[in-house]
C-alpha cells in the first residue's frame, strides 16, 4: 500500500473518533440536561447532513429544550433525517402531522409517515398508525398506503 492511501485511512480513521466523542459529548450533555450545549454540538454535523444529529435537534425545538420550542424547525430536521432512511424521524414527523405541529394536520401524511416508521420496526408507530386509521376514510387509507409504498421503493437500496 503506498504511502499516500495508508495516511488517507490513518487520517478516516481518527476523523471517526473525533466525531464518535463529539457525539458522545452532544448526548451526555443532553442526558446532564445541558440542552443549549447539546444544541450546539448537533448543530454542525446535522447542518452537514449527520441524520442522528439532525433527528436529535429537531427534538430539541419540538421541545424547547436549549432553544425556543419551533414546531417548524422540528419538522424541518425531522423531514431531513426522515429522507435519510432514520426511523426515530419519521416516527415523530408521523406525529407532527397527525397532531398539526408545525404543518397543517394530515392524516393522509401521518399515516404515511407511520408507516414508513413501522417497517422500520418503530413499534410505536405501528400503534400510532392503527390508531390514525380509525379517522380515515377508506380513500384516504388507499392514498397514505400508495404514498408509503412509494416512498419506500424509490428509497431502497
Amino acid at each position: 500500500m503506498n504511502k499516500k492511501l495508508l495516511t488517507f485511512f490513518v487520517l478516516i480513521l481518527l476523523s471517526l473518533n473525533v466525531i464518535a466523542d463529539y457525539f458522545e459529548d452532544a448526548e451526555q450533555a443532553y442526558i446532564s440536561g445541558d440542552y443549549s450545549t447539546a444544541f450546539i454540538l448537533l448543530k454542525k454535523p446535522a447542518e452537514q447532513g449527520c441524520a442522528w444529529a439532525q433527528n436529535n435537534l429537531g427534538w430539541l425545538y419540538h421541545q424547547g429544550l436549549g432553544v425556543t420550542q419551533d414546531y417548524k424547525q422540528a419538522v424541518y430536521w425531522y423531514e431531513k433525517s426522515a429522507e435519510q432512511g432514520d426511523a426515530k424521524s419519521q416516527s415523530n414527523l408521523g406525529g407532527m402531522y397527525y397532531y398539526g405541529l408545525g404543518v397543517t394536520q394530515d392524516y393522509i401524511e401521518a399515516y404515511k409517515w407511520h408507516s414508513i416508521a413501522s417497517a422500520n420496526r418503530v413499534d410505536k408507530s405501528r400503534d400510532s398508525k392503527d390508531s390514525i386509521v380509525k379517522l380515515m376514510t377508506p380513500i384516504q387509507i388507499e392514498e397514505a398506503q400508495k404514498l408509503a409504498r412509494e416512498w419506500m421503493e424509490k428509497h431502497q437500496q
